[in-house]
């Protein structure tokens, strides 16, 4: 460590790091170790291979790209799994009487003792020569794995009679050996081409060509994004097996399989997500979250990055956040005349709780960034807590709840309420603490937006209640609890006309007369380019919003049943979920198979 602090040092002399970079990277270094080369990277300040060329440049030795040479198999064969992965070092080539092997820094007390061991066993003189910690574990994992699927046993050598060391007699390979490993050493040449830290492009295209020295790797990581943003997908997920590497997008809603790489490239594609993520792709032990900032065709699109350690690697989701498809027109959401109306209406109130409900990926945040647009006004303050912040909105206060600093929700909603807001937005109401202090701020004169994971606007009121929220509050607090799913929408191009049965209606329990003379259609089996083959195109909205008429606060104080509270919301002209759904139907934008989906529940 102090070694490489001094290394540290005359790199910032050369002008290559600052002081600050440099502290930062000894200070992650001391926490979760790596090599210095390897935080610096993760920081973003300079390559690995820059760093590991500079090392070798100040020691003397040579820098050695693994992404270019052959390792040789019998070189492998005389140091154990156990020890390379031990001192980071791998095995690369045989030179007369020396092993050379790969390091990331020279002169360590473990190379030493490892120098000691090889000359007494093996006869072998240890000679280090540099390359990136990051290239070195990758194919220590490539290729000692290829070794044991192989039967191909890695150890030292024993020391020969009388205590000296005995040259190597392993046995000659067969030509099928040969050829078999020359294979797999070309394939992990391939799969070692992986910049470790985020390309000093930045923002660069990633439709573009590229230059000529971008590795396969990466250009395999760009084409799957570039992809995902052009089929318009909003997640990417990347999944390991044993003897197989799935990629799949959700488009409309839906998870379907696309063009993956071979199952040999899985680690190198999850480790150079997670480099582009600014992860710790030595931790593969423990979920992480990351996010990428990157230019796709022109556009900025910003991906939320999960990682989860699964049976055969990690698997990797990225949610997409294009800008662009930020909708904040709310009369294109999907909102019928009268639920505009509704809606409008409860989120211009001077004060009061407005809350959006719906299963994950149902489109509330999106409802709720297009009523802020829509609130949004110079004379206001708004502020936002947003876990984790989706798109950026010009003249708001977002904040990113950060709770492993103490910075919560209800910590984010306590520091509002001292800054003179007008509007706050609530990411999510998910205890008792968040809700009461998002209680207190409506009845104080603040107007709050959040959201809660309920299955429609009724029960809403039951989950509030079992936060332990008095009803006298939810009932003088909320202004309107909105319910929302997103139905797939048929493909304009080749949607064909559909006439029902009135049996298939009554099966869906559509209202008589409800469908009578509209034209209605269903999906062509097939579908078409346009379309994917799928039927599908796009999403829209279908919502249920329950406002607080003096009728309902009165049921809410009395602790009614959410039966009793949905009646009288429909009694007083609330769509249901079902009901707005059957709408699409009879607009033409959606089918009745759809609807099925979406509204089993009712």
């Amino acid at each position: 460590m102090r070694i490489e602090s001094d290394i540290g040092k005359a790199m910032v002399g050369e002008g290559l790091i600052n002081a600050a970079q440099l502290a930062a990277a000894l200070a992650q270094q001391a926490a979760q170790g790596g090599s210095l080369g390897f935080n610096l990277a993760v920081q973003g300040a300079i390559s690995e291979e820059e760093t590991a060329r500079f090392i070798a440049m100040q020691t003397g030795l040579e820098y050695v790209d693994l992404q270019a040479i052959q390792v040789d198999p019998e070189a492998l064969k005389l140091v154990a799994e156990a020890t390379a992965q031990k001192n980071i070092l791998l095995p690369i080539a045989r030179r007369g009487s020396n092993l050379v092997c790969a390091v990331v820094f020279p002169g360590t007390d473990e190379q030493e003792h490892l120098a000691k061991e090889l000359k007494f066993r093996t006869g072998c003189v240890f000679e280090p020569v540099i390359a990136p910690e990051s290239y070195i574990s990758l194919l220590i994992e490539h290729y000692y794995g290829q070794l044991k699927q192989m039967g191909i046993g890695a150890n030292e050598a024993p020391a020969g009679p009388g205590g000296d060391a005995a040259p190597p007699q392993s046995p000659k390979p067969s030509p099928r050996e040969n050829v078999e490993m020359s294979a797999i050493m070309e394939k992990a040449s391939e799969e070692a081409e992986l910049t470790m830290m985020e390309d000093r492009r930045g923002d660069e295209d990633l439709t573009s060509e590229g230059s000529p020295d971008d590795s396969l790797v990466i250009k395999m990581c760009n084409s799957m994004i570039s992809e995902a943003v052009r089929k318009k997908a909003s997640d990417i997920h990347v999944e390991p097996f044993e003897k197989d590497f799935l990629v799949r997008f959700r488009i409309d809603g839906v998870l379907r399989a696309q063009p993956a790489p071979p199952v040999s490239f899985k680690r190198a594609i999850t480790a150079r997500f997670k480099v582009m993520a600014k992860l710790n792709i030595m931790e593969r032990r423990r979920p992480q979250d990351g996010r990428i900032k990157i230019l796709v065709g022109g556009r900025k699109v910003d991906l939320r990055v999960a990682t989860c350690p699964v049976q055969w690697g990690e698997k990797v989701v990225m949610r997409i956040l294009d800008q662009e498809n930020l909708q904040t027109d709310m009369g294109a959401l999907g909102f019928e005349p009268e639920d505009l109306q509704r809606f409008r209406q409860a989120i211009f109130s001077p004060y009061g709780i407005v809350l959006v409900t719906g299963p994950t990926g149902s489109g509330k945040t999106v409802t709720l960034y297009s009523a802020l647009a829509n609130v949004s006004d110079p004379e206001l303050n708004i502020m936002t807590a947003e876990d984790p912040i989706e798109y950026n909105l010009p003249g708001i206060n977002q904040v990113p709840v950060n709770p492993e600093i103490g910075m919560t929700f209800a910590a984010a909603l306590k520091s509002f309420l001292r800054c003179d807001p007008d509007i706050i937005l609530v990411g999510e109401i998910r205890d008792l603490e968040t809700a009461g202090i998002a209680v207190k701020a409506a009845m104080t004169g603040h107007l709050v937006l959040s959201t809660l994971h309920t299955n429609d606007a009724p029960s809403a009121v039951n989950r509030m209640l079992d936060m332990g929220i008095e009803p006298f509050y939810i009932g003088t607090a909320v202004k309107a609890i909105v319910a929302q799913r997103l139905m797939r929408k048929l493909c304009p191009n080749c949607k064909e006309p559909h006439a029902p049965l009135r049996a298939e209606l009554d099966t869906m329990k559509v209202p008589q007369g409800f469908l009578e003379g509209a034209p209605m259609f269903r999906r062509h089996e097939g579908g078409c380019q346009v379309c994917t083959g799928t039927g599908y195109k796009g999403r829209t909205a279908i919502y249920e919003i329950m406002v607080f008429s003096e009728e309902i606060i009165r049921l809410v104080f009395a602790q009614a049943s959410v039966q009793e509270i949905r009646a009288r919301a429909l009694a007083e002209g609330m769509n249901s979920l079902r009901v707005s759904a059957l709408k699409k139907v009879r607009q033409g934008i959606c089918d009745l198979e759809s609807v099925a989906e979406m509204t089993a529940a009712e």
